[in-house]
């Protein structure tokens, strides 16, 4: 299981940096694109700090930045309101307020 979710992450990471070659290129080769990941799954941290390390040590034109929030629906919703976007979201959120 833990390797399907692996996969899955470094899939899902590695398909966002493709989407996002060419997106605001200035010329520079040693300037690299932040892409914020939003995680609000405990259980996962540690693992998606390892995924993290690993894709950005082989990935030089992206940095992968995790933020964790335990109360993810909350910060989601301010960074919306705020936008503070992130470029991805993994996050089990069980009530919605609209």
């Amino acid at each position: 299981m833990k390797r399907l979710v692996k996969i899955s992450v470094l899939t899902g990471v590695a398909l966002l940096a493709l989407s996002l070659t060419g997106c605001g290129a200035t010329g520079n080769k040693n300037s690299s694109k932040e892409v914020k990941f939003f995680n609000g799954k405990t259980e996962s941290v540690e693992l998606m700090d390892d995924l993290i390390e690993e894709f950005n040590s082989k990935n030089k034109d992206f940095k992968v930045v995790q933020e964790f929030q335990k109360d993810a629906s909350s910060a989601l919703q301010t960074k919306f309101a705020s936008g503070d976007v992130p470029d991805i979201v993994s996050a089990d959120i069980t009530r919605l307020h609209r």
